[in-house]
């Protein structure tokens, strides 16, 4: 009853809390940054493959953006797919970027 009344059960448990929604965090975030990477090099082989049809990238990334904004909501307007293909340009080595986030 007394460590209670001084709050060290509650400081425990806070602690505790605490350091599980970091992991949590921390576990999501990297998911999506890899998920992004791999979005970033799906799109770019599938506009490397259509390089011959004129404005290819343009009307599919428009598309791309519209279909997906749709499907999943929020975030995948045509400068976020861009920033995901950039992503995967700069980081194109999925196990060079989990060497980074790990």
């Amino acid at each position: 009853m007394q460590e209670l009344e001084k709050g060290v059960l509650l400081n425990q448990i806070e602690t505790l809390l605490e350091q599980a929604r970091y992991k949590v965090s921390t576990t999501v975030n990297n998911a999506l940054l890899i998920t992004y990477m791999e979005i970033g090099n799906l799109i770019v082989e599938d506009i490397n493959n259509h390089s011959s049809i004129s404005d290819y990238e343009a009307k599919s990334l428009r598309k791309l953006s519209k279909d997906l904004t749709q499907k999943f909501g929020k975030g995948f307007s045509r400068s976020n797919i861009n920033n995901m293909i950039n992503f995967y340009k700069a980081y194109n080595d999925v196990q060079t970027l989990s060497g980074h986030l790990g």
